[in-house]
């Protein structure tokens, strides 16, 4: 299948107002991205933030009537709102697939291995935490936490506890037990984790 792919730059205070609209014309996908480089420093506890100027992404059905849409999009949040926008046509891939052919097992130390299920666990290695990368990450790759993982590797917990501030999927703790912890505490404030 062909998708429509809208794109719209505005100010953040329009987006709720421009998803919900994107939603009543049924869009598969809605998905948010900065329109200029801008680090968002936030407490992840409280509601999502956006860009100051953020581009909302929307795919949806190729046979919607797009000047119906359009003219709905300057009704809803006013044309001198629209900062940038722009409509192609996305050829449908096997994204999923796409997606998993980037993670594949990671190695630490040829002693610990961090495996999506769709992955075959490697033989021989003496430990496996199996693991799928999600929005709270959890691959492994990250410098911090390779690092980390090299760490408790070097120096198994065995029979000690281990807290893991800012635990996100769990991987160091995950490690931590499977290297022999007796317990361990994760705790993040990111309602992801």
């Amino acid at each position: 299948m062909t998708w429509l792919r809208l794109r719209i730059s505005c100010r953040q205070e329009y987006l709720d107002d421009l998803k919900g609209l994107l939603e009543s014309f049924s869009a598969a996908s809605i998905s948010y991205s900065p329109a200029s480089p801008e680090a968002i420093f936030d407490d992840p506890s409280v509601a999502q933030t956006f860009w100051s100027i953020t581009t909302l992404t929307a795919l949806l059905d190729p046979d919607i009537d797009l000047d119906i849409l359009m003219a709905c999009v300057r009704n809803r949040i006013g044309t001198e709102n629209i900062i940038w926008h722009k409509v192609d046509l996305l050829k449908d891939e096997d994204w999923e697939g796409a997606c998993k052919a980037g993670f594949g097992p990671v190695f630490i130390k040829d002693k610990l291995c961090i495996c999506p299920s769709w992955a075959d666990p490697p033989e021989g290695i003496s430990c496996l935490v199996q693991l799928d990368p999600g929005l709270a990450f959890g691959t492994g790759t990250h410098e911090t936490t390779s690092l980390c993982l090299e760490w408790l590797v070097e120096n198994p917990p065995r029979g000690r506890r281990v807290i893991d501030y800012g635990c996100g999927s769990g991987i160091l703790g995950i490690a931590a037990v499977k290297l022999g912890a007796a317990e361990v505490t994760g705790v993040d404030i990111d309602p992801q984790a």
